[in-house]
This record gives structure tokens, sequence and C-alpha cells, in this order.
């Protein structure tokens, strides 16, 4: 049996880390969430995981729009959660090429032609929100490969 990845929440903030910890556990992470350092000192201490601390990347700021994945924003425009998932892959992978069967089976978990078509509708609706905002970032095509976040005046990949 495979092991999920276990991440630990540290956070005041319980709204943002219920959505938080509810996006993680949809990537198939292992979460437990710690309302005080005190309480998550404990759990990292008392933890039989290969654990190290890192902060959690989820506000993105794309030009003159941020991304906010535990909000499901970008600008004012609210995500749907398919959306916010391949946007924060395609982020975190910025001017990197992420394969399209990557994004399929990390957010589908499926590769399936009509997961593969539900991709494409999304990205052509990220698309649109990032020139509407309007953002110096484009999603581009890797043809036959995947997608790629990318600069407006960089626009080879």
């Amino acid at each position: 049996m495979k092991v999920k990845p276990y991440i630990l929440i540290v956070d005041g903030r319980q709204d943002a880390n219920a959505k938080l910890a509810d996006f993680l556990q949809s990537l198939n992470y292992q979460v437990e969430v710690a309302k005080t350092s005190k309480e998550g000192l404990d759990l990292y201490m008392a933890s039989h995981y290969d654990v190290e601390p890192a902060a959690a990347d989820v506000v993105f700021e794309l030009g003159n729009v941020t991304f906010d994945s535990v909000h499901q924003t970008l600008g004012t425009k609210r995500l749907s959660a398919r959306e916010s998932e391949v946007l924060l892959m395609l982020c975190r992978n910025r001017n990197h090429m992420v394969e399209r069967s990557q994004i399929l089976n990390t957010i589908w978990h499926d590769d399936s032609f009509f997961a593969s078509r539900s991709l494409s509708v999304y990205v052509n609706h990220l698309r649109k929100y990032l020139e509407d905002a309007p953002c110096p970032l484009q999603i581009m095509v890797v043809h036959g490969k995947g997608y790629k976040m990318v600069d407006k005046q960089n626009d080879t990949c």
C-alpha cells in the first residue's frame, strides 16, 4: 500500500486552514491542522513521519493580479476548485512545462479522453481570466506534451 505524503499545517486562521486542508486532501495528502504553534510543535515532535518544516505557497503574484489558491480567487474572479488546482500547478512550475498527463493524473486521477477534454476547457477558462485581468502572463501549449505559464513577451516554448 502506498503511503500518502503527510502535511502539517500550523496556523490560527481556521477558515483558511480548513479550505487548504480540503484542497491538499484532494491532491492525496494526509493532512493535520494545528491551531497554535505549541499544538503544531507537539504534533511535529510526536510524528513518526519524516517531516520537514516548509512554508506553503498559497498566494502568487502574477504581475498585477494575485492568485490565492486557498480562497480560489484570481484577482476578483472566483475560480472553481479544478481551475484553481490547474492554475496552482502551473504557478508552481512557472516557466517550465507541466506534462498534460501529470496534470490529469494529479488532479483528475485519470488520463482518459474525457478528463483530457475537461482539462482543455479549464485551461481555456484560465486563459480568458488571465487575459481579462489583464495579466502579463499567459498559458502556452507545448504541442503534444503539456502546458507552460510564461510572460507574454516571452511567447516561445
